[in-house]
């Protein structure tokens, strides 16, 4: 949570951190194929929720509300934090560190992009924010999974790559 939105996380009972459990036991669940009978008889997919055999789609719909909320809240979080758009790129690295110090915005992933964000007229400025949302939301699940074993590199490993590859420009 720290790197990706900048937020401490409580020691026990968090919120953020339930979130992100229960989005990815759901991810894990549908991702054992076999599961649901959707997987073997694809055309089940067209079948009302109220159907005998249905019951996934009352879970996928459960799922796709634990997502959206597990992207979404942290996000608009930071974008409260965010009291105002920076003037242009050059003064966005001032404007940060303004706001660091009277502690309106810690930096994180989420605040680098939504600086980055177009201006609130432009038309691609939805599209933009949906984009910058899932990119936050990614970097946060697949940093909070990492696992610290010798198979597997360290998460700061990860986020510097995932940093480098998309954040740097």
């Amino acid at each position: 949570m720290d790197i990706s939105y900048g937020i401490k996380v409580q020691e026990t009972d968090d919120r953020y951190i339930s979130l992100a459990e229960e989005s990815l036991n759901g991810l894990n669940e549908a991702a054992i194929v076999g599961t649901f009978w959707v997987d073997l008889v694809p055309i089940l997919k067209y079948v009302p929720s109220w159907f005998p055999g249905a019951g996934f789609q009352k879970k996928a719909a459960h799922w796709r509300e634990i997502n959206a909320t597990m992207s979404g809240k942290p996000f608009r979080y930071v974008q409260e934090q965010l009291v105002g758009e920076p003037f242009s790129r050059a003064h966005a690295f001032f404007y940060m560190v303004i706001l660091q110090k009277i502690g309106k915005a810690a930096p994180s992933v989420a605040a680098t992009l939504i600086e980055r964000l177009p201006d609130e007229d432009d038309p691609q400025r939805p599209m933009e924010e949906k984009v910058a949302q899932d990119v936050a939301a990614v970097a946060y699940v697949g940093l909070w999974s990492c696992k610290w074993t010798p198979n597997h590199g360290r998460p700061a490993d990860y986020f510097i790559t995932f940093y480098q590859a998309v954040l740097t420009p």
